[in-house]
Parts: C-alpha cells; sequence; structure tokens
C-alpha cells in the first residue's frame, strides 16, 4: 500500500470517537502513517476576561482535554494492539477554535 505521512484524528472523546479511533489505527499502521489526535475548545469567555484566548474557562477545558488524552489512547489500543505490527506514533494537540 501506499504510504500516508499523517491522519488527523479528531475527537470529543465519545464511545463512538473511541471506535473510531481503533479504526484509525489500524488503517495508520497499514498505511505507514502517523496519527496527529487533535481536540478543539470552544472558545468561552467569562465575565472580565481578556484576552479571549486566555480565558480561565478555556485554560480549564484545554487542561482536562490534556488529561483525557493519554486515557483515550490506552483504551483505543488495548483491543487493538495485537493487530498493529509496532508501537504507532500518536501525536496529541488541543486547540482553541
Amino acid at each position: 500500500m501506499k504510504k500516508l505521512p499523517k491522519i488527523l484524528f479528531p475527537t470529543e472523546f465519545s464511545r463512538p470517537a473511541l471506535n473510531a479511533f481503533r479504526y484509525a489505527l489500524v488503517l495508520a499502521d497499514r498505511l505507514l502513517a502517523s496519527i496527529e489526535l487533535r481536540h478543539v475548545v470552544y472558545p468561552q469567555t467569562t465575565a472580565l476576561d481578556l484576552p479571549l484566548i486566555n480565558t480561565t474557562a478555556v485554560q480549564e477545558t484545554i487542561a482536562l482535554a490534556r488529561q483525557l488524552m493519554p486515557g483515550f489512547i490506552d483504551n483505543g489500543l488495548a483491543p487493538v494492539k495485537e493487530q498493529l505490527h509496532g508501537d504507532p506514533q500518536i501525536v496529541c494537540d488541543v486547540v482553541v477554535g
């Protein structure tokens, strides 16, 4: 098969997203691709928070998403680990958008 450099996988950490992540892991293994796991945080504001990107609510949501990433990856890898030829390269990212 043709080599694909990267698979972008957006997630909101739901059960359907976890199932799709398992499929993406197997696909990335077959295509020799890395996976960029991305969670997008909706910009929020609270009273007196400026500038928008540095709001307390957004920073707390980003911190929570970063805490959830390792568990999401582990839960996705466990059932498909035996199908993979090696350890997948996964890059995690949380962005505001």
